[in-house]
């Protein structure tokens, strides 16, 4: 039923926000936090240098995004205890209604070193300044979270875990945006599925403004790579990730992603995308028309059980 109230969420106009907000954003800032969390050896998720990672996400929002709604939702891996790092900021008319930024914050390498730069520290950073420009410079119709999730490297327990925390919840969540790996090639790529089509095209059409090209694709590269949109897709809530396109990065779950690797370039034209795409889905005036819904359901009901008669009428 989400796919009809998002038909009349892609009628809204997609360019109503003056693209002077993105000056807000802030490259240095979201460099000094890449740099911050891929200095540690690895965030090998159940280590204790991903513990800190975790700490350090948490106190970054609080101090220097004065985001004061933060904190940690725990999870068992391999007889240690995990945590999903979120934020929220609460929305004023539809409060209810979630709109989720995210990005796994662990790392994993097939050497003993894991610095995790592109993979995926860098999301992470960028998230973080989307909500410190939220949370400091904008009200939201809609509550926005950011969860930024342990575990995606040991196949999405992080985000598994969240969505079985919040079964009740599942079903207020309007739209879901991934991001992984987004500082590398030429441009970005929209990983989507048919339920999420829509998504895919309210992101490019509130990105209009930006110089940027996007190709829509249901697989990342390399094609075993799999991301935490699939535990979303699974649990059929509208989701979609941002993952760079153009070129495969040569530095994959190697101790060589570091951070003299990552394209800012590239990376700040993703948090514009990011910021106008929360904007836009944070603020327009689309809901799930659960009536609309229910008289269409009625009709083909109704069409499903006079037809045979109808037609076994015809035939007589």
């Amino acid at each position: 039923f989400t796919f009809l109230g998002n038909i009349h969420a892609k009628s809204q106009n997609m360019n109503q926000f003056n693209t002077s907000i993105l000056q807000n954003i802030n490259i240095t800032r979201i460099y000094n936090t890449t740099e911050q969390l891929s200095s540690y050896r690895t965030r090998l998720t159940g280590t204790f240098e991903c513990t800190l990672a975790a700490n350090d996400i948490y106190s970054i929002l609080n101090n220097v995004y004065n985001v004061t709604d933060v904190f940690y939702e725990n999870f068992s891996y391999n007889n240690t205890i995990c945590s999903n790092v979120v934020a929220r900021i609460n929305g004023t008319t539809r409060k209810d209604e979630l709109i989720i930024i995210s990005a796994h914050y662990d790392s994993i390498s097939m050497d003993q070193t894991a610095p995790g730069a592109n993979d995926n520290a860098v999301a992470v950073a960028l998230c973080m300044e989307i909500m410190g420009i939220i949370q400091n410079h904008f009200t939201l119709n809609r509550t926005l979270l950011f969860i930024s999730f342990a575990g995606e490297e040991q196949a999405f327990i992080g985000s598994q875990a969240w969505i079985n925390q919040h079964k009740n919840e599942l079903a207020n969540v309007v739209a879901v945006i991934n991001l992984d790996m987004i500082g590398y090639g030429t441009h970005l790529s929209i990983l989507k599925n048919d339920q999420s089509e829509w998504l895919a095209d309210a992101i490019i059409g509130a990105s209009s403004p930006i110089d940027l090209t996007f190709t829509k694709s249901n697989s990342p590269y390399p094609e075993s790579a799999r991301f935490d949109h699939e535990t979303f897709w699974l649990a059929r809530i509208p989701c979609v990730s941002l993952f760079e396109a153009g070129y495969i990065y040569p530095y994959y779950h190697t101790s060589e992603d570091t951070i003299d690797k990552v394209l800012f370039s590239l990376v700040e034209k993703c948090s514009q995308v990011t910021l106008l795409s929360v904007l836009y889905l944070g603020t327009v005036n689309f809901h799930h028309n659960w009536i609309e819904c229910s008289i269409i359901i009625w009709i083909f009901w109704g069409l499903g059980a006079i037809l045979p008669f109808i037609i076994y009428r015809k035939i007589k």
